[in-house]
């Protein structure tokens, strides 16, 4: 990888070319060598990968029993429901843990047996299998809890709910222990002894490849293909839960997230519908940047500072009036979220100002009035902003609660580990964890930590770094290009949106800024025998400070097609842009 220094504080990593393998992708597929380039770089390696990725089919999807235990899990699940055994769904208070959770009652519904659930209070309980919920779950009669995107770790949990005669089907993705809990199965894509082809499906993906499981079961056993639902209906959620927990977007995740984007442009599930109307998304053409920045946020905010609960009635009613009503209330419960989080964002920030940043190289900050479920939204903020591993607090008596989050090649969770010692509990990987602490201990844990950040931190991971697919000239970009851009979507995790970048460019005409506060703006760039319409974000301060220093310049973008109305143009969404001579 060649890696380049832009303007002072930002880094452009140029991935290396693949001449050869580009060459024969783009002349195999009838691709630009742009395009063939962009999937070599997210790990496509031949012509099958790269024809199954910008032409994915629900064929694709690998057989869910090859993940170990399936047959156990399902002749269980399947013995439950024919004998009218009362069944619970255990989930967890995110979106992933809350579709997975809305995902099976809803395939449920669908054949025909009503099941209950369970999901924890973020703030109350935690994370996980808990004992006093088994307890309460036998005492109401369940006889079977299949957790969703929680339970690899609940090895005491199982054995209690063992010896009350309940039996546990765990469905998880998160990290694998070395002691797994005795359950009567275990899914999890990534088990040791487990030949499944692909490892990192998100807990509702994980969900969805048990009840595709017991579809096919129940057809091999005699229940016709028309009295059974069709899988499809379910991608809609299925999709918002992967694409928001930020798995990688390749493979199974992409065609989860393609064919569902499609089913929720178009859903008819009241409780979808509703959060779309309250967000006032278009009901055609839902993006996931829709899901990761609106709907996901409405759904998680019940679990963030309400009642996860509320969520899974939102995403399993059949009521219109119902789904309306929940809506407006996760509404309001957003709305407060983003207040309180600006607020604690503030209050951060403030107490940075009082940081020696030169001396300390990690983020640890704390208070009693920071609510637990918010502060890893703004640990993440102050980390991408600060450019440090950050840590924040919040204190609640004698103990004391965080979120952590990295910045660019800085394994978080290894760094953590280090700190054992003085640390109640902790988890997560390599750029989020959680940790559970005494207060006590509070000071000695920034010392600590700033001093493991320190020692492994290097200078360079402390500068902004941006991740460019390849550099071309603006000759190279047209509406071709641009179309066959939109193939390789739906953008996140492994799968990010295409960026390239073009030297020596000049502004065929003076800047316009738009916008309410006019921070945005837009220019026509030329470059070659090309001149192309580029529009960037918030960054008019950005333009007025390098128009005084040259006349030509560097720059990164995404190239795409602006639809609007009737009409459609192509146009370079700017991410960076400096002088050519820094």
């Amino acid at each position: 990888m060649d890696t380049r220094l832009a303007p002072p504080k930002t880094i452009w990593n140029i991935e290396d070319d693949n001449v050869d393998l580009r060459r024969t992708i783009s002349k195999a597929l009838n691709i630009s060598p742009i395009t063939a380039q962009i999937l070599i770089n997210r790990g496509i390696d031949n012509i099958e990968m790269a024809d199954r990725f910008i032409n994915p089919s629900l064929e694709h999807f690998h057989d869910p029993f090859l993940i170990k235990d399936m047959d156990k899990a399902v002749k269980r699940i399947l013995s439950a429901v024919d004998k009218g055994e009362k069944i619970y769904i255990y989930g967890d208070y995110d979106a992933d843990g809350i579709t997975a959770t809305s995902l099976l009652i809803l395939f449920f519904r669908d054949i025909g047996t009503e099941v209950s659930f369970y999901i924890p209070d973020r703030i109350k309980e935690g994370y996980g299998l808990h004992e006093a919920a088994i307890r309460e779950i036998a005492q109401k009669g369940g006889q079977l809890i299949i957790t969703v995107d929680c339970g690899i770790s609940a090895v005491n949990e199982v054995l209690i709910a063992k010896d009350l005669g309940v039996d546990i089907v765990i469905t998880d993705h998160h990290k694998i222990e070395d002691i797994l809990p005795e359950a009567v199965a275990i899914l999890h894509p990534a088990m040791e002894d487990s030949s499944y082809p692909f490892q990192t499906l998100a807990g509702v993906g994980v969900a969805f490849k048990l009840i595709k499981s017991l579809r096919s079961s129940m057809h091999r056993n005699g229940t016709e293909k028309e009295d059974l639902p069709n899988l499809k209906k379910y991608l809609d959620i299925v999709s918002i839960g992967t694409i928001s927990d930020i798995v990688p977007l390749v493979d199974e995740n992409h065609i989860i997230a393609k064919y569902g984007l499609i089913e929720l442009s178009n859903t008819c599930r009241p409780g979808l519908k509703a959060i779309k109307d309250a967000a006032r998304i278009s009901d055609h053409n839902t993006t996931a940047h829709d899901i990761g920045y609106v709907i996901a946020p409405r759904i998680n905010a019940a679990g963030r500072i309400g009642n996860a609960s509320k969520a899974v009635t939102l995403l399993t009613t059949e009521n219109i009036e119902e789904a309306n009503i929940l809506a407006a209330e996760l509404e309001v419960e957003n709305r407060k979220r983003q207040r309180m989080q600006q607020e604690i964002y503030k209050e951060a920030v403030k107490m940075i100002g009082d940081i020696d940043l030169n001396s300390q190289r990690a983020i640890v900050l704390a208070s009693p009035n920071w609510h637990p479920g918010i502060i890893g939204i703004v640990a993440s903020k102050i980390a991408n902003q600060f450019l440090r591993p950050t840590v924040i607090f919040n204190l609640d008596g004698d103990t004391a609660k965080g979120s952590a989050r990295s910045i660019y090649s800085f394994h978080l969770y290894n760094a953590i580990s280090q700190c054992k010692d003085i640390l109640l509990a902790f988890g997560g990987h390599e750029y989020a964890a959680g940790i559970t602490i005494k207060t006590e201990n509070m000071e000695k844990f920034r010392k600590v930590f700033n001093e493991i950040v320190a020692e492994e931190l290097t200078k360079e991971a402390m500068v902004k770094h941006i991740d460019i697919d390849m550099e071309v000239s603006l000759s190279d970009i047209d509406n071709k290009l641009a179309n066959e851009l939109e193939m390789i979507a739906p953008f996140g995790s492994s799968n990010p949106s295409p960026l390239l970048c073009a030297r020596r460019v000049r502004f065929a005409a003076p800047p316009t800024y738009m916008g309410k506060d006019r921070n945005h703006v837009r220019v026509h760039l030329e470059g070659g025998d090309n001149i192309i319409e580029a529009i960037a974000f918030n960054a008019v301060n950005t333009f007025k400070e390098i128009m005084s220093e040259d006349e030509e310049f560097d720059i990164a973008f995404t190239p795409e097609i602006n639809r609007y109305m009737n009409s459609s143009r192509l146009q370079l969404n700017l991410k960076d842009i400096h002088s050519s001579n820094h």
